[in-house]
């Protein structure tokens, strides 16, 4: 993809976590094969390919309960006497080990440190999201992390895109938000005044709920690289 900016070079940028940072679906999708091979020991086809589905549509991209999950797997699975029910402290022990960073990814921020660019992570949800970029190791790149159940703001909260502006010390007008959710990510941080970069990841662009388009729309997040390269 040939990427082309209106204007000056951003002078910082902000991240979300989840489907920007790493792909969080293909992790997802990891251990639900692992859950489904070595917990539940699903052999049938049919059987694997409707349960898949279903949880999928639970999870819904990560924003779906992951306790209703469990719950729902729990009643058509019970756990055999004398072994741990399936639970979300369990889910997560084991999806830490699908996650992955790809090359492209850490040669973005190899890219924005050699350009000395500033960058940050701006991500809703709990400690979990911190323990995530912990494991990772984004927090090695950057102090500039806010994690939206830390800090009393979610996105799309002007707030909390202010905070971390102030952390990079730059204006808004400054910093390229870089996210895959329309709303939380590409409108929020457009309201706050900043310049923003859309990771698809094969949606369309909402423009009945979100206005117009963001600045630069990605097949992937790797594709900025040419830009601070």
């Amino acid at each position: 993809m040939s990427i082309s900016l209106t204007g000056r070079r951003p002078k910082g940028v902000l991240f979300d976590l989840d489907n920007t940072l790493y792909d969080r679906e293909a992790a997802f999708d990891r251990w639900l094969i692992w859950f489904l091979d070595e917990v539940l020991k699903l052999e049938g086809l049919e059987e694997r390919a409707a349960l898949t589905a279903e949880v999928a549509a639970m999870d819904a991209r990560g924003y779906g309960s992951k306790r209703a999950i469990f719950q729902r797997l729990r009643q058509r699975y019970p756990a055999p006497p004398g072994m741990p029910a399936p639970s979300v402290e369990i889910f997560y022990d084991q999806f830490f080990t699908q996650m992955r960073v790809e090359p492209e990814t850490r040669a973005l921020l190899a890219a924005l440190r050699d350009a000395d660019i500033p960058y940050g992570i701006v991500t809703n949800g709990s400690r979990i999201q911190a323990r995530k970029i912990t494991e990772m190791g984004f927090d090695k790149g950057t102090d500039c992390v806010f994690v939206s159940g830390l800090v009393g703001w979610d996105k799309p909260a002007g707030a909390i895109f202010e905070m971390a502006a102030r952390k990079l010390d730059l204006p808004p007008s400054e910093i390229l938000f870089v996210g895959d959710h329309p709303h939380n990510d590409i409108w929020g941080a457009r309201e706050a005044g900043m310049r923003t970069a859309w990771l698809h990841r094969g949606q369309t662009w909402p423009a009945e709920t979100c206005g117009a388009p963001p600045e630069i729309v990605l097949d992937r997040v790797e594709d900025l690289i040419p830009l601070f390269a």
